[in-house]
């Protein structure tokens, strides 16, 4: 960075240090990237330089990458007693962190603290403390647990942990859904996405969040524990009850999710909408996917207190069978007057209600001609989605 003349004010300058020095890390373990600029990018996606001066940052983050050499890696080891290598308690404050190693350790604390909150990346749920000034007097952190960590890529099913990040997930789902890959890219920062975990897009019942619309037109199950080792299976579309409820009860968890394994000639668009392009929270979010054993399935997030399937604009698609519908004009408008039928969106700083009703139409109705392009063969080769 001194080099480069990459610092300027200073004040962003640490952070973009760290970000850079992760990617060095990383390079040295996994190779040098195909393309560094764009590994550059990606890991300085969540560092806002006010100096607008990203030029000579980036060179910086490139020179790096092109001496392997020149930084040596230094204090990443554990250090034994450390207080995140297993549990604490405060003597000062009334509150609690404890950190289990299996999820049965996790449900005997649990059984004797069913109140306490379960935390993994924590993107969501520091803001109750940062922004609202909650306490957290007990916490309980997954990323220990090994079970809740795998991905399990069966010839039928995939099993995703509930601890399971999204930066794991592009990883996993490169070759099965890379429509999903290039929605998560928009889902936030590289620091966000290696934090974030789907458990905890899922359990904080937002009604904004990207990945249940994904999940509801897949058909998502839940499979949920509690704290004596019971499980229990439940369709996501049945998971979320009114704004920020769902049906966990005190003492249960998330602990996987389970989706069809996508299957070759399955059509999938993922349209988020949202007030920048990247890193920033959703306005609408639209998820089509046409199969041709069920047809055409669709969901939006931000057109409702929770995520929800559009059944009765799917049904007017639908209404002559599973094959690639006609989608003719009046259909599609048809469709759309169902979907203002079904949704209520509210007005917030993000879009008004008239707005999101608009988009929500607009993001339908660039799926149907997607939709209508694959059926013909005029869709380019490079968005086909030919899953293996």
């Amino acid at each position: 960075m001194v080099a480069c003349d990459g610092s300027q004010c200073g004040f962003c300058t640490p952070g973009f240090v760290m970000s850079l020095a992760a990617l060095h890390s990383e390079t040295l373990e996994r190779g040098m990237p195909e393309d560094p600029r764009r590994a550059v990018l990606d890991a300085i996606s969540g560092n806002l330089c006010r100096c607008t001066g990203y030029r000579p940052i980036v060179e910086a983050g490139i020179r790096a990458l092109n001496n392997p050499d020149f930084l040596t890696r230094n204090g990443t080891e554990p250090v034994s007693g450390a207080p995140l290598s297993g549990s604490m308690e405060t003597p000062n404050e009334p509150c609690s962190f404890w950190q289990p190693g299996t999820e049965a350790e996790l449900q005997r604390l649990l059984s004797a603290n069913p109140e306490a909150r379960l935390v993994a990346g924590g993107t969501d749920l520091m803001l109750e403390h940062t922004q609202l000034f909650r306490r957290l007097p007990k916490l309980i952190d997954l990323n220990r647990i090994e079970s809740l960590r795998r991905i399990e890529l069966g010839p039928e099913h995939i099993d995703i942990g509930a601890a399971v990040t999204y930066t794991e997930m592009e990883t996993a789902f490169a070759d099965i859904a890379p429509e999903l890959v290039r929605m998560l890219e928009r889902l936030g920062s590289r620091q966000i996405r290696n934090r974030g975990t789907i458990g905890g897009n899922i359990g904080n019942a937002s009604p904004i969040a990207d990945m249940p619309p994904f999940l509801l037109v897949m058909d998502a199950e839940l499979v949920i524990r509690d704290a004596r080792g019971n499980s229990r299976s439940e369709p996501l579309c049945e998971f979320y009850q009114d704004y920020k409820q769902t049906t966990l009860q005190p003492g249960e968890y998330i602990a996987l999710v389970r989706i069809d394994r996508p299957r070759p000639g399955q059509w999938l668009r993922l349209h988020k909408l949202s007030k920048r392009y990247e890193d920033d929270i959703t306005t609408v979010m639209g998820a089509f996917l046409w199969d041709a054993e069920t047809g055409l399935r669709v969901a939006y997030g931000g057109m409702a207190a929770v995520p929800a399937r559009a059944w009765r604009c799917e049904q007017v698609i639908n209404y002559g069978g599973t094959a690639i519908p006609t989608l003719d004009d009046l259909t599609i408008e048809r469709a759309c007057a169902e979907l203002n039928e079904t949704f209520s969106p509210i007005g917030d700083v993000r879009a008004s209600a008239d707005y999101r009703r608009v988009m929500a139409a607009s993001l339908f109705g660039r799926a149907c001609r997607g939709l209508k392009s694959f059926a013909s063969g005029e869709e380019p080769k490079e968005e086909l989605h030919h899953h293996g």
